[in-house]
């Protein structure tokens, strides 16, 4: 990922959107279990787990885990542009 080098980041100000981070061998077990699941409806199935944070929060916990030292600049709105 290219914003692994980036020492000063943009994120979301006061992003109520939030994900909970789940483990790659539980979004496994996940998947596993609900393809077995009668077809033929229309459902949606929401994997969350226990924990919840924002945007913010995943980048500052991957630089700590990377010992990487990073600027988050808060702003209102992000586009791609």
């Amino acid at each position: 990922m290219t914003w692994q080098y980036l020492s000063v980041m943009l994120v979301p100000a006061g992003s109520p959107r939030q994900r909970s981070p789940w483990p790659l061998d539980g979004v496994l077990n996940y998947l596993l279990a609900v393809k077995d699941l009668p077809t033929g409806e229309s459902r949606i199935l929401n994997i969350s787990g226990p924990d919840a944070a924002t945007y913010g929060d995943f980048v500052r916990e991957y630089t700590r885990h990377r010992v990487l030292r990073r600027w988050l600049i808060s702003v209102p709105v992000l586009t791609p542009t």
